[in-house]
């Protein structure tokens, strides 16, 4: 049995699909169907480095003196998304704070900074280069600090271009590896294959709010799909967001979050969107930021690329009251 990163399965509003632990499944699916409270979805303990034995008293041994100047070195960066569905409005955001040891990156929460620290070092005028699918697109001029919510961590900004699909990243320093936007829309046998995948899968069917986009997260050639949105079937709303792969005719799940509400629970609301990808630690294959919207709050969270699946491996950031 596997055990979805999302959770503990053996509580009542996870599920997990068996895998063939053995190999002989072409490509292997690992799926979870969640029911998780507002705050907190895809949780998961952060992937952190420590210097191990290095416990400093009168004075350190060479070794973790090394340790502690190479983690030092690792200067952080400040990943941000930058919203500009409201054009009158553009704004951008905190994601994370990002830190990286050779291929292997850590994040921590923004607001781990006193925020008017926060906001004098990455406000106020700052410029920064935006990247749209890894390509970089715009720079944006942070401004005044704004309130998105009760509790928020933004900046208004300006942007030299527009941005192609509203949505971007950015950092405060190197982090994101610029590449040629590989996204694309969905041929209709590729959407038809996904909404089959949606009826095995989740039981539901699509409408005209799901998105299908075919992006090449891993630049091997071949795209993966992803399938997001909301549907109601009967009383249950599935509110959804699907990463499949093709393989011969077929579309094999990769990831599946799947939140179930009473259709009339506004406020149980778990809506996890895609929102950009990136490849922040340089191995080829594209992280997935995604932001994950409740009634009343959101988070990001960044998906990471397995052999088999996709894991999450960070969240937080955002906001709410």
């Amino acid at each position: 049995m596997v055990v979805h990163p999302f959770g503990d399965e053996s509580d009542g509003g996870h599920e997990s699909e068996r895998v063939d632990e053995g190999g002989k499944s072409e490509l292997a699916d690992e799926i979870a169907v969640l029911k998780l409270p507002t705050r907190d979805f895809c949780q998961t303990p952060l992937n952190l480095w420590f210097a191990d034995d290095c416990h400093v008293k009168h004075s350190a041994p060479v070794h973790c003196l090394a340790s502690m100047m190479i983690l030092a070195a690792a200067a952080a960066v400040v990943l941000f998304g930058v919203d500009a569905t409201d054009a009158r409005r553009p704004y951008i955001e905190p994601i994370a704070i990002v830190e990286r040891r050779g291929a292997r990156l850590t994040f921590t929460q923004p607001d781990s900074r006193e925020p008017k620290s926060f906001v004098r070092e990455y406000f106020g005028g700052k410029r920064y280069d935006v990247f749209s699918s890894g390509e970089r697109v715009a720079t944006a001029l942070a401004q005044s600090r704004v309130e998105l919510s009760c509790a928020s961590l933004a900046a208004g900004v300006k942007l030299s271009n527009r941005l192609p699909y509203n949505l971007g990243l950015a950092a405060s320093g190197p982090l994101i590896e610029q590449h040629r936007d590989a996204t694309r829309e969905v041929t209709p046998a590729e959407q038809t294959a996904m909404i089959e995948l949606l009826r095995n899968r989740l039981g539901i069917g699509a409408n005209r709010e799901t998105s299908f986009v075919a992006v090449d997260f891993d630049h091997d050639g071949r795209p993966e799909f992803v399938a997001n949105g909301e549907v109601t079937m009967g009383r249950k709303q599935h509110q959804f967001l699907v990463i499949a792969s093709e393989h011969r005719g077929r579309m094999h799940a990769q990831f599946v979050y799947d939140h179930r509400k009473d259709s009339d629970d506004d406020g149980d609301s778990a809506r996890m969107e895609l929102f950009d990808q990136a490849d922040l630690d340089a191995d080829g294959v594209d992280e997935i930021i995604t932001r994950v919207h409740s009634h009343a709050t959101w988070n990001w969270c960044i998906l990471k690329r397995t052999r088999r699946s996709w894991k999450v491996v960070y969240t937080g950031g955002g906001g709410g009251c």
